[in-house]
Protein backbone atom coordinates (compact mmCIF):
# COMPACT_ATOMS: atom_id res chain seq x y z
CA UNK A 1 0.00 0.00 0.00
CA UNK A 2 2.81 2.42 0.90
CA UNK A 3 4.61 1.63 -2.36
CA UNK A 4 1.45 2.45 -4.28
CA UNK A 5 1.14 5.82 -2.53
CA UNK A 6 4.79 6.63 -3.22
CA UNK A 7 4.29 5.70 -6.87
CA UNK A 8 1.21 7.96 -7.12
CA UNK A 9 3.16 10.79 -5.49
CA UNK A 10 6.01 10.34 -7.98
CA UNK A 11 3.57 10.49 -10.89
CA UNK A 12 1.99 13.65 -9.46
CA UNK A 13 5.41 15.30 -9.06
CA UNK A 14 6.35 14.33 -12.62
CA UNK A 15 3.15 15.87 -13.97
CA UNK A 16 3.70 19.07 -11.98
CA UNK A 17 7.29 19.40 -13.16
CA UNK A 18 6.25 18.80 -16.79
CA UNK A 19 3.58 21.49 -16.46
CA UNK A 20 6.13 23.88 -14.95
CA UNK A 21 8.56 23.29 -17.84
CA UNK A 22 5.81 23.84 -20.42
CA UNK A 23 4.65 27.07 -18.74
CA UNK A 24 8.24 28.30 -18.56
CA UNK A 25 8.67 27.69 -22.30
CA UNK A 26 5.46 29.59 -23.09
CA UNK A 27 6.56 32.43 -20.83
CA UNK A 28 9.93 32.68 -22.59
CA UNK A 29 8.18 32.82 -25.98
CA UNK A 30 5.83 35.55 -24.72
CA UNK A 31 8.74 37.58 -23.34
CA UNK A 32 10.61 37.28 -26.65
CA UNK A 33 7.48 38.37 -28.58
CA UNK A 34 6.95 41.30 -26.19
CA UNK A 35 10.53 42.45 -26.74
CA UNK A 36 10.00 42.28 -30.51
CA UNK A 37 6.73 44.22 -30.25
CA UNK A 38 8.37 46.89 -28.11
CA UNK A 39 11.23 47.24 -30.60
CA UNK A 40 8.70 47.56 -33.45
CA UNK A 41 6.76 50.17 -31.47
CA UNK A 42 9.94 52.10 -30.74
CA UNK A 43 11.03 52.13 -34.39
CA UNK A 44 7.54 53.11 -35.58
CA UNK A 45 7.44 55.89 -32.98
CA UNK A 46 10.67 57.44 -34.26
CA UNK A 47 9.50 56.98 -37.85
CA UNK A 48 6.15 58.68 -37.03
CA UNK A 49 7.89 61.58 -35.29
CA UNK A 50 10.20 62.08 -38.27
CA UNK A 51 7.34 61.87 -40.78
CA UNK A 52 5.15 64.24 -38.75
CA UNK A 53 7.99 66.75 -38.68
CA UNK A 54 8.60 66.45 -42.42
CA UNK A 55 4.88 66.79 -43.21
CA UNK A 56 4.55 69.82 -40.93
CA UNK A 57 7.68 71.65 -42.01
CA UNK A 58 8.18 70.65 -45.62
CA UNK A 59 4.70 69.48 -46.74
CA UNK A 60 6.33 66.21 -47.78
CA UNK A 61 4.16 63.36 -48.99
CA UNK A 62 5.67 60.26 -47.39
CA UNK A 63 2.71 57.97 -48.07
CA UNK A 64 3.95 54.55 -49.13
CA UNK A 65 7.52 55.00 -47.92
CA UNK A 66 8.90 51.58 -46.96
CA UNK A 67 11.65 50.78 -44.44
CA UNK A 68 12.98 47.25 -43.97
CA UNK A 69 14.92 46.36 -40.86
CA UNK A 70 15.77 43.25 -38.88
CA UNK A 71 14.65 42.90 -35.25
CA UNK A 72 15.42 39.75 -33.23
CA UNK A 73 16.24 37.87 -36.42
CA UNK A 74 12.91 38.76 -38.06
CA UNK A 75 12.60 40.85 -41.20
CA UNK A 76 10.20 43.69 -40.38
CA UNK A 77 8.78 45.92 -43.10
CA UNK A 78 7.41 49.34 -42.15
CA UNK A 79 5.20 51.26 -44.56
CA UNK A 80 3.79 54.75 -43.99
CA UNK A 81 0.09 54.87 -44.85
CA UNK A 82 -0.32 58.60 -44.07
CA UNK A 83 -2.29 58.23 -40.81
CA UNK A 84 -0.67 55.01 -39.61
CA UNK A 85 2.47 52.97 -40.04
CA UNK A 86 1.98 49.36 -41.00
CA UNK A 87 4.57 46.89 -39.70
CA UNK A 88 4.59 43.46 -41.37
CA UNK A 89 6.47 40.34 -40.34
CA UNK A 90 6.02 36.60 -39.90
CA UNK A 91 6.05 34.31 -36.89
CA UNK A 92 6.44 30.63 -37.76
CA UNK A 93 5.09 31.28 -41.27
CA UNK A 94 2.04 33.18 -40.02
CA UNK A 95 1.87 36.78 -41.29
CA UNK A 96 1.41 39.47 -38.63
CA UNK A 97 0.47 43.08 -39.33
CA UNK A 98 0.52 45.93 -36.85
CA UNK A 99 -1.09 49.29 -37.56
CA UNK A 100 0.44 52.03 -35.44
CA UNK A 101 -1.77 55.10 -35.80
CA UNK A 102 -0.07 58.44 -35.28
CA UNK A 103 -0.62 62.17 -35.39
CA UNK A 104 1.67 65.15 -34.82
CA UNK A 105 2.03 64.16 -31.14
CA UNK A 106 3.16 60.57 -31.72
CA UNK A 107 1.61 57.09 -31.65
CA UNK A 108 -2.06 57.26 -30.59
CA UNK A 109 -3.34 53.70 -31.22
CA UNK A 110 -2.18 50.22 -32.11
CA UNK A 111 -4.00 47.31 -33.81
CA UNK A 112 -2.82 43.75 -34.49
CA UNK A 113 -3.95 41.66 -37.44
CA UNK A 114 -3.27 37.94 -37.96
CA UNK A 115 -3.89 37.19 -41.63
Amino acid sequence: MAALMIFALLIELSLLSAQFVRQSAYLKLAIRQSETDLAIYDYAKSMAEDHSYQKRCFNSDLNGEIHQIQIDGKEIEFEDQESYIEARYEIDGQPIRMHLFYDENGIVALKYFND
